[in-house]
């Protein structure tokens, strides 16, 4: 499994909730301070665990992201990770 996060501004944070949901039927959404060319403002992370293949969607919802932010860029990280559930599985 892979963990992704994309990093974006917090703006029109109901829009890309609602187009990571067209993908994906669980993710996490926190926010915080991101810190960019020594200005600061609210950020959005978007984290989803998912197998490698939806790699392809993961990128096309940060481009999406990017343009519907009006960015300059938009960051993904991704790890490797194990996932271990209880209860219903992933």
């Amino acid at each position: 499994m892979i963990l992704y996060r994309i990093y974006t501004e917090d703006k029109n944070r109901s829009r890309v909730i609602e187009r990571v949901t067209r993908d994906f039927d669980g993710f996490t959404v926190m926010t915080g301070d991101g810190y960019w060319k020594r200005h600061v403002e609210s950020c959005l992370i978007i984290e989803i665990v998912t197998p490698s293949h939806n790699h392809d969607k993961i990128l096309a919802i940060a481009e999406w992201i990017e343009a519907c932010n009006d960015q300059e860029s938009v960051a993904i990280i991704t790890q490797t990770v194990d996932v271990q559930t209880v209860g219903e599985k992933l």
